[in-house]
């Protein structure tokens, strides 16, 4: 019986340790939990590329082993934005949510609301163009069509991963007007995507030929310095060169820069003979072929009927350029006075 004291005191002393070990684990436990909640942030602009939005995406400052056993990735707590676009959610509806998994943020933000956009990939506006004018020439429009969609028109976004595809679901051309409205899907395939509606013009084109490279005054254009675009009909005018044969050995008469359309006095025949240059002037006939020298009283291109001052007589003669340098006389006798004389000025 004299024992009996001191098991009881070593009862009670163990039972003291335990509890003393009891409530210093949950002591060390709430610290480290109000320290994660002290790092506990959320966020007030989330970019995200999946459907949903996860407490996952808006809150940061937690370990990944306190993300992982919260499994904050897998609770979600609203629909994402389509692909491209931007919508909010109320900071309440987190709150809400974080604190269903018991956890707090220390410091709330000033904002009420988050931003949420979510990421992706653009459409090309030409892409869709040349869609556009692919299935209208298909539906029984002039091939010669093209497309430009309004400056203020949507645009098309798909997933980052999807492919930059799309679906014409609808579209009205109204010829008369020169205008079409389409109503499009992305990504093709997709029938939960959002229908945009897209408004342009449709216009007539013609071929016509540009230059392939900046020239400069007197520069000679030759085949490799053009190339054919298309313009809108009615931009194209009667002082514009439409056919590629015109430009073909012209001269160009003021800097072009590439690619800028040519008009009729933007070129001329290049000059063959300048003024105050020798030229050898020949006359042909059955049985008599004369040479003589002369000099330019002017310029003359191909084919130019020109003056020039016979230099042994000093007689005036109109003249046909041919080459650079050369030209013709048909007709000496009013020049010449005979052929006497034309005879003599050639020796």
């Amino acid at each position: 019986m004299a024992e009996t004291p001191l098991i009881r005191t070593s009862w009670h002393s163990r039972f003291g340790i335990l509890t003393r070990i009891s409530l210093v684990s949950l002591v060390v436990l709430l610290l480290s939990l109000s320290r994660a909640e002290a790092n506990l942030r959320l966020e007030t602009r989330v970019s995200v590329e999946n459907t949903d939005i996860t407490l996952a995406d808006v809150v940061s400052g937690l370990s990944p082993a306190m993300m992982q056993e919260h499994a904050l990735d897998e609770i979600i707590i609203a629909a994402a934005p389509n692909p491209g676009e931007s919508r909010t959610l109320l900071v309440s509806t987190v709150l809400r949510a974080l604190r269903a998994q018991g956890l707090e943020i220390a410091a709330l933000p000033a904002a009420k609301r988050i931003r949420l956009t979510r990421t992706g990939k653009s459409i090309a506006r030409s892409a869709i163009e040349r869609e556009i004018t692919s299935y209208l020439i298909q539906q029984g429009a002039p091939a010669s069509i093209r497309v430009e969609i309004a400056r203020n028109a949507p645009r098309l976004y798909v997933p980052t991963d999807e492919p930059q595809s799309f679906d014409i679901v609808d579209l009205r051309y109204q010829r008369k007007r020169g205008r079409f409205v389409a109503k499009l899907r992305a990504p093709a395939g997709d029938s939960g995507a959002p229908v945009q509606e897209i408004t342009g013009l449709v216009y007539e084109t013609v071929m016509v030929p540009v230059l392939a490279r900046a020239m400069s005054r007197g520069e000679i254009i030759g085949k490799s310095d053009v190339t054919m675009i298309r313009l809108r009909a009615n931009w194209s005018n009667r002082t514009v060169v439409t056919d590629k044969s015109e430009l073909l050995g012209m001269a160009v008469q003021r800097y072009l820069s590439a690619g800028a359309v040519i008009r009729q006095n933007d070129i001329d025949p290049p000059l063959l003979v300048q003024k105050g240059e020798l030229v050898i002037v020949h006359f042909n006939a059955p049985g008599l072929r004369l040479t003589t020298q002369a000099r330019a009283l002017e310029n003359g291109a191909r084919n130019a009927l020109i003056r020039v001052v016979n230099t042994q007589t000093n007689r005036i003669l109109e003249v046909n350029v041919t080459a650079p340098g050369r030209a013709k006389v048909s007709n000496f006798a009013p020049a010449f006075g005979g052929a006497g004389q034309i005879l003599a000025a050639s020796r």
